[in-house]
C-alpha cells in the first residue's frame, strides 16, 4: 500500500512540473518575439536613416553639377516644388534643370520615407539640406522636434 501511495503522488508532482515548464517555455517564447520585434523596429529606423542620407548627398551632387543656377535651389522645400518639365527628353536651361532636379528629388524623398519631406536653406555659401520623416506614421509632425531628421551642411563655391 505504501508503495503505489508514493507512485501516486511522484506522478502528479510531474505534472505539475511539465505545467510549470511550459508556462517558461511559453513566456520565453513572448519575449524573444518582443526582441524580434524590436530588431525589426531598429532595422528600419537605420535603412530609413541611410536612406536620408543618400538622398541629401544626391541633392547636394545636383547643385554642385549645376552651380549657375544655385540661386534656384535656394530655400526649397519639396512641399511647394512642381514642375511639369521632363529634363531626360527635352533640352533645358540651367533653371529649368534647377527645377527638374528638385521635382525629382522631391518624389525620392516622397517614396524612400514615410511622409518625407526635404528643405534646403542657405547661409552665405553654406547650405543645410534637410530631410525629414514620420517614423511612427502618424501624420501628427512638421519639424525636427517631432519628426525624424537628417542634415547636411555643405558650402558650394560657385
Amino acid at each position: 500500500m505504501q508503495r503505489s501511495l508514493n507512485t501516486f503522488r511522484n506522478h502528479g508532482f510531474s505534472l505539475l512540473e511539465v505545467l510549470v515548464t511550459v508556462l517558461i517555455i511559453s513566456v520565453g517564447l513572448l519575449g524573444l518575439a518582443g526582441m524580434q520585434m524590436k530588431a525589426f523596429q531598429h532595422t528600419n529606423d537605420s535603412y530609413n536613416r541611410s536612406q536620408a542620407s543618400l538622398l541629401a548627398y544626391d541633392i547636394a551632387d545636383r547643385i554642385r553639377g549645376n552651380l549657375g543656377a544655385i540661386d534656384t535651389y535656394k530655400d526649397a522645400d519639396t512641399a511647394a516644388v512642381t514642375t511639369t518639365t521632363d529634363c531626360k527628353t527635352a533640352a533645358c536651361g540651367i533653371d529649368q534643370i534647377a527645377d527638374y532636379d528638385l521635382e525629382s528629388w522631391k518624389q525620392d524623398v516622397e517614396n524612400q520615407l514615410p511622409m518625407g519631406r526635404g528643405i534646403i536653406t542657405n547661409s552665405g555659401s553654406e547650405y543645410t539640406i534637410t530631410i525629414m520623416w514620420d517614423e511612427k506614421r502618424e501624420g501628427t509632425g512638421s519639424d525636427c522636434s517631432t519628426l525624424q531628421c537628417f542634415s547636411l551642411t555643405t558650402e558650394f563655391e560657385v
